[in-house]
């Protein structure tokens, strides 16, 4: 395997990727297939799972071997990104059981930097993960639905929301603390499709973690059907590499 982005916008979003993925898993496989590197994740609740599909045109380099997956520890990947200088490009090869990762430059003022991670195995299968049409279809800024997230959090543990024809409300209620509610109109937002009127409730303790990604997209959108998963998807580049959460649904009492 060899990935190169030289491209420093998508550096950056290939780093935070693994920024916020330490608070759904501690481990993941890298699936590395014919026309896209494939990571697939799931919350130690197993209400969540997170997809990255990052096409091979995000690359500037995208080399590897048939069927190879190999297994990395989220944490200490992230912190050797996080370390590259934002003029450097960012190189992924596998050497001997290690991902070899190289951070280089042609400005002199720079220093090239080398790392090498053990690999893990990883024992895991892929869930298959259904199209569904979704009952709602919301897409909105990615920063503000950042901040309605947390501002929710204040009240409650709980989202709640309920889509109209005309608006849909996002809602959280403490019996101790009070209650806020947030209604977003067509207008608001930068598309809204109803098929089916719908009211459900999801964990905003994921759902943070989940909107912490807004730096990676100026959108958010989701995809929200009665009795299934929530669908958030961020757009990655204008070629269809995305990141995908399924989360799913709280059962009322």
């Amino acid at each position: 395997m060899k990935l190169v982005i030289d491209d420093i916008e998508k550096a950056q979003i290939f780093s935070i990727i693994f920024q916020h993925l330490k608070h759904i898993s501690e481990y993941v496989n890298l699936s590395l297939k014919d026309d896209k590197l494939y990571i697939q994740a799931m919350d130690s609740s197993k209400i969540s799972v997170f997809e990255v599909h990052l096409l091979s045109s995000f690359f500037t380099n995208y080399d590897k071997e048939e069927n190879e997956v190999i297994g990395v520890h989220v944490s200490i990947l992230y912190k050797i990104l996080h370390i590259r200088d934002k003029k450097q490009k960012l190189e992924l090869r596998v050497e001997d059981d290690k991902l070899a990762i190289e951070f280089t430059s042609n400005d002199p003022t720079l220093l090239n930097k080398y790392f090498q991670i053990n690999l893990i195995d990883i024992d895991e299968e892929l869930f298959a993960i259904p199209e569904m049409q979704p009952d709602v279809s919301l897409t909105m800024d990615s920063l503000q639905f950042g901040e309605i997230v947390n501002q929710l959090n204040i009240f409650d543990d709980t989202l709640n929301i309920d889509c109209k024809e005309e608006k849909v409300t996002l809602a959280s209620e403490s019996s101790d603390q009070g209650n806020m509610k947030v209604e977003i109109s067509k207008e608001n937002a930068k598309d809204y499709e109803v098929n089916n009127e719908l009211s459900s409730s999801y964990t905003l303790k994921l759902l943070h973690y989940i909107s912490l990604y807004n730096k990676i997209s100026s959108e958010i959108k989701l995809e929200i059907s009665n009795d299934q998963p929530l669908k958030i998807t961020y757009m990655l580049d204008n070629q269809d590499s995305q990141l995908n959460f399924y989360l799913a649904p709280k059962i009322s009492d």
